[in-house]
């Protein structure tokens, strides 16, 4: 479905609601009479949903399968098969086998990415640091 300008002008209005009562719970209101409590997971896909809109995304939402294949933490990760092939066969990340085929937890692999990613962050500020004291200024 393609986001129109309205769209994205609701989204963003959305979005900023939701993250400025980052701690209210959410509640879905239906027609004028039926209100119901929204789970905390529902918050957070709607928040990522109006973000995505609000940037002129169309979004797509589909549950997280508990296991993938390693192609599909491959994808995930943006790097190759044989490169998450060794992760698992070094224990960075656990997995277990089907037959031949292994099977790796779905949080495992999401777990391993954020552990990765602030790894990098922490990375690019020390060469940020850096670049400011030999003033590079970029």
């Amino acid at each position: 479905m393609a986001v129109t300008s309205k769209d994205i002008e609701l989204a963003e209005k959305g979005r900023k609601l939701l993250r400025s009562r980052a701690k209210a719970s959410v509640r879905l209101n239906i027609g004028q009479s039926t209100t119901v409590d929204m789970p905390k997971p529902v918050r957070e896909v709607l928040e990522k949903t109006l973000s995505f809109i609000a940037e002129g995304q169309s979004v797509v939402v589909l549950p997280e399968p508990a296991e993938i294949t390693t192609q599909q933490a491959a994808d995930l990760l943006h790097v190759s098969r044989p490169f998450i092939v060794k992760l698992l066969e070094n224990e960075e990340i656990p997995f277990r086998k089907v037959g031949k085929h292994r099977r790796i937890r779905m949080e495992d692999v999401l777990c391993y990415k954020e552990k990765i990613d602030k790894k990098r962050l922490k990375v690019l500020e020390k060469l940020a640091a850096e670049a400011q004291e030999l003033g590079l200024n970029y």
